[in-house]
């Protein structure tokens, strides 16, 4: 089972529990969490699938404009450049997701 298949069955538990607003929040969370997981794994995939001669040490954290990460990521500039910096500190501290 997959994480966002246990998170889904997760939130359908507690959505059973709470109220509908709270439920909607916290599937809100979780489908966050899972888009989110999801960016990092296919980042970490295209960036692993380049032969090792055309491979950087770590991708280029500018290649990617910060008005197209707030519009995939919905959300502002602020934000979208706050993402791309963790993402960069946490490739160049040697995650490979």
């Amino acid at each position: 089972m997959g994480l966002a298949t246990a998170e889904t069955r997760i939130v359908t538990a507690r959505h059973q529990r709470e109220e509908p607003r709270e439920a909607a929040a916290t599937k809100a969370e979780a489908d966050r969490r899972i888009a989110e997981q999801a960016e990092d794994t296919a980042a970490a995939a295209a960036h692993a699938a380049l032969p090792d001669d055309q491979r950087p040490d770590h991708p280029d954290m500018y290649a990617v404009s910060l008005d197209e990460i707030a519009v995939l990521l919905n959300v502002g500039k602020t934000a979208a450049g706050e993402r791309r910096q963790a993402a960069d500190e946490l490739i160049r501290s040697g995650y490979r997701g």
